[in-house]
C-alpha cells in the first residue's frame, strides 16, 4: 500500500507542475505564501493593487500552524515550490502507513491493508497534497495525535498524555476545529481514566499539553497587537459568514454594506466598512467580538433558519460533489488524468462507513480493543464534523475525515468478517448501507457545481498574471463558453482588452459588469481611469470614488484619485484643469472621512482654481489652526503659507504636473 501510495503521488506530482498556479498561488493559498515567505525572509509576489496584510503588526487572520510549516520548508529549500509539495506528498504516505499502524494487531492484516489502500487511493488527499493549502499536515497531525492518544489511554504514563494533547494542540493550531474533537477525547478520558492514571489526573495532563500546543499562536497574537487572541481573530467573521443575514450554506464572501471577505487580504477594507459603520475604530478582538455578536444575534432571533442552514450544510458535508472553495476540485479532477484515474469515490467511503456502523450494531463487535479505537475515532468524527456545521462546507474541511471513515468502517466490519457464518449479515448489512448512502446523498442540495466557468476563470487569472497571454485568452473563452454573461469572466477579458489598448471594448465589458455588479471595485477603478484618459474628469472622478468606497484598502484609486484632483485644480494647461470637478470631488470625499492637511490644501486649490479665493484663504487658514506643534516646518504647512499668499492675491496655484505612476489600469 506505501509502493501504492507512492506511485499516485509520482504521477500526480509529475503532472502538477505544469498547473498553472503550481507557483503562482492565489486566494488563501496565496495568503499563507506570502505569510511564509516574509517569515523566511524571501521574497513572494506583488501584484497591481497588492494589499500589503501588514503582518508585523496584525494577530493571526488564519491559523498560524500552516504558514509556520510552510516557512520552515521555504527557509530550508530557499523557497522552492517543488520542495513543498515534495514534503506534503511525504506526509501523506505517512498519513497511509498510520492507518494501517492503527488497525494492526487489531484486525486482519488484509484488512488493515483494504483500510490503507482505500485512503491511499482516494484522491482529495492527494490533491490537497498539492496545494498550499493545511489539509495534509491536518491529516497527518490528527492522525499521529489519536495514535498516541489511544497508547496513552491503553497504556498510561504523563508523558504518553501529555504527548497526545501537545500534538493536538498543534493540529488546533493547524485548523481550530480540530479543539472540539479534542474537547470531546478529553471528556472520555476523564469518565473512562487511563492505564495508570485517574480520569481528572489524565484530563489534567491532557489539558496541559493541549494549551502548550496552542500557546505560540496566543503568543504572537499578543506580541503583534497587544491583545489576547488564541488562534485567530477571524473566527467571528467566520461565524457571521456561516450564520449571517447573507448566509445560504456555502462560502460566499459578499456581506453586501460591509464588504467583501473573499480573503485576508480583504479583512483591513472590512474593518473599515464596519468602523465607519460603528462610527469608531475597532482593535482587532473588538471587530472580532463584534462580528461574532451580529452572529449569535442572527442565530437567535431566527433559530429556526440557522438549523435549516445546518443542515444544508450537513447534507453539503456528506453529499456526493466536491464544494468548491477558493477552488473547483471537482473540475480540478476532471482536468487531471491522475486524479480521475482514481476509483474511489466520497460516497463509496461513505457507505462503507455506514456499512461498518450497521455491522457492528447487530453484533460484530469483536475484541474490546477494537471497540476503544472504534469509540475514539467515533468521537473525533462527530467532533469534528460538528465543529465544522455552523460555518460552511467545503471539500477541504471534509478531507481530514477520510482516513477516520476508513478506519471506522474496518474495525465495524471486522467482528463478522472473522466470525465464521456471518456472510448473510454482512449482505444484508451491506444492502442497508448501500440503500441509507444513496438516500442521503440525495438530499436536495444548494450546491449546484463544479462550475467548470471558474475552473476556466482561476486558470486562465493565474496565466495573465505571468504574463502568458495566449493560455489566458483561451482559458476565458472557454470560461465564457460555459457561462455566459458572467461578470467575473467578463472582468477579465475586459482587462485583456486593456493590456491591448482597446479601450473601447474594455470600456464596454466593464460596463457589463456593473450592469450586474455595481459596487465591483475593479471594474468601477477601470472605467475611472479610461474615462480619464479620454478627459471625461467627472466620470474618471465617479470611477476612482466608487471604487474606493467598495474597497477602501484599495491604494490605487486613493492614489489615482488625489492625483486627479491635483491635476484638475493646479495643471498648468487649461484643458487639463476643472475646478469645479475638482471641489465637488474633494467636498465628497471629505464628508466621508476624517480631513488631513493635505486634503484640505486639496481643497483650497480646487477652490481657488474655481475662482473662490476667499473659500480657499477660509480652508488654509482653518488648516492651519490644526498645525501641532511638530508639524509647523514641514513642507505640507510651508505650501499652506505660500498658496494664501497667492490666493490673497487672486491667482489659483499652479503645478508642474508630476510622472503619472498612478495613472495606470488594474489588469491584475
Amino acid at each position: 500500500m506505501l509502493l501504492l501510495a507512492l506511485g499516485v503521488r509520482v504521477a500526480y506530482g509529475i503532472e502538477h507542475t505544469s498547473s498553472p498556479d503550481y507557483s503562482w498561488p492565489s486566494v488563501d493559498a496565496h495568503y499563507h505564501d506570502v505569510w511564509a515567505r516574509s517569515a523566511a525572509g524571501l521574497e513572494y509576489n506583488r501584484l497591481p493593487g497588492f494589499v500589503d496584510p501588514e503582518l508585523h503588526k496584525t494577530p493571526s487572520l488564519r491559523p498560524a500552524g500552516y504558514p509556520w510549516f510552510l516557512a520552515l520548508i521555504y527557509k530550508l529549500s530557499a523557497g522552492s515550490y517543488g520542495a513543498i509539495r515534495f514534503v506534503q506528498h511525504l506526509l501523506g504516505i505517512l498519513s497511509v502507513a498510520l492507518v494501517w499502524f492503527a488497525l494492526r494487531g487489531r484486525v486482519p492484516d488484509w484488512l488493515a491493508g483494504v483500510a490503507a489502500g482505500a485512503f491511499a487511493l482516494h484522491f482529495a488527499p492527494l490533491y490537497f497534497e498539492g496545494e498550499l493549502q493545511a489539509t495534509s499536515l491536518l491529516i497527518f497531525l490528527d492522525l499521529l495525535a489519536l495514535t498516541l492518544f489511544v497508547k496513552a489511554f491503553e497504556r498510561g504514563g504523563i508523558w504518553r498524555v501529555l504527548l497526545a494533547g501537545l500534538v493536538f494542540g498543534l493540529a488546533t493550531l493547524v485548523r481550530p476545529n480540530v479543539l472540539l474533537p479534542a474537547i470531546l477525547l478529553g471528556l472520555f478520558l476523564t469518565w473512562k481514566g487511563s492505564a495508570s492514571l485517574s480520569g481528572r489526573r489524565a484530563f489534567g495532563v491532557f489539558a496541559l499539553g493541549l494549551i502548550l500546543g496552542l500557546l505560540p499562536g496566543a503568543v504572537r497574537n499578543w506580541a503583534r497587537c497587544g491583545e489576547f487572541i488564541p488562534l485567530t481573530a477571524t473566527g467571528g467573521i467566520n461565524l457571521y459568514l456561516g450564520q449571517g443575514p447573507h448566509a445560504n450554506g456555502l462560502i460566499d464572501g459578499d456581506m453586501g454594506e460591509l464588504g467583501r471577505f473573499q480573503t485576508c487580504f480583504d479583512y483591513s477594507s472590512v474593518k473599515q466598512h464596519v468602523e465607519r459603520r460603528v462610527g469608531h475604530g475597532l482593535s482587532y478582538a473588538e471587530l472580532d467580538r463584534w462580528f461574532l455578536g451580529q452572529a449569535v444575534d442572527s442565530m437567535a432571533g431566527d433559530p429556526i433558519r440557522s438549523l435549516k442552514l445546518m443542515g444544508v450544510k450537513a447534507a453539503l458535508l456528506f453529499g456526493p460533489e466536491e464544494v468548491g472553495h477558493n477552488k473547483e476540485v471537482g473540475m480540478e479532477r476532471r482536468g487531471s488524468w491522475a486524479l480521475r484515474s482514481l476509483p474511489i469515490p466520497f460516497t463509496a467511503l461513505l457507505g462503507f462507513l455506514l456499512w461498518g456502523l450497521l455491522a457492528r450494531g447487530i453484533g460484530g463487535r469483536g475484541a474490546s480493543d477494537v471497540g476503544t479505537l472504534f469509540a475514539i475515532h467515533g468521537i473525533w468524527v462527530l467532533g469534528f464534523a460538528l465543529s465544522l456545521l455552523p460555518f460552511f462546507a467545503a471539500s477541504r474541511y471534509r478531507t481530514p475525515l477520510i482516513p477516520h471513515f476508513v478506519i471506522l468502517s474496518v474495525l465495524g466490519l471486522a467482528g463478522l468478517v472473522i466470525r465464521g457464518g456471518a456472510r448473510k449479515a454482512l449482505v444484508i448489512t451491506g444492502f442497508a448501507a448501500g440503500c441509507l448512502a444513496f438516500l442521503i446523498t440525495s438530499i436536495d442540495r444548494r450546491y449546484r457545481g463544479p462550475h467548470a466557468y471558474k475552473y476556466h476563470l482561476d486558470r486562465g487569472m493565474a496565466c495573465a498574471d505571468q504574463e502568458r497571454l495566449p493560455e489566458a485568452q483561451a482559458e476565458f473563452a472557454l470560461a465564457l463558453e460555459a457561462d455566459p454573461g458572467n461578470p467575473a469572466v467578463l472582468g477579465e477579458i475586459s482587462k485583456m482588452h486593456l493590456r491591448s489598448g482597446e479601450l473601447h471594448e474594455a470600456r464596454t465589458g466593464f460596463e457589463a459588469v456593473l450592469a450586474q455588479d455595481p459596487t465591483h471595485p475593479s471594474a468601477l477603478y477601470n472605467l475611472g481611469w479610461i474615462a480619464e484618459q479620454q478627459g471625461r474628469w467627472g466620470a474618471a472622478l465617479d470611477g476612482y470614488f466608487g471604487a474606493w468606497k467598495s474597497q477602501p484598502t484599495l491604494s490605487l484609486a486613493e492614489r489615482a484619485l488625489r492625483r486627479l484632483v491635483l491635476q484638475l485644480a493646479t495643471h498648468p494647461e487649461a484643458k487639463q484643469r476643472d475646478g469645479a470637478a475638482a471641489v465637488a470631488a474633494m467636498g465628497y470625499w471629505l464628508s466621508v472621512r476624517p480631513a488631513t492637511l493635505p486634503d484640505l490644501a486639496l481643497l483650497a486649490a480646487a477652490q481657488a482654481e474655481a475662482g473662490d479665493f476667499v473659500s480657499a484663504m477660509e480652508t488654509v487658514d482653518g488648516a492651519l489652526t490644526r498645525v501641532s506643534e511638530t508639524q509647523r516646518n514641514t513642507s505640507v504647512v510651508r505650501g499652506l503659507h505660500s498658496a494664501r499668499k497667492r490666493y490673497a492675491k487672486g491667482q489659483p496655484l499652479r503645478m508642474a504636473p508630476k510622472p503619472p505612476r498612478d495613472s495606470r489600469p488594474q489588469t491584475q
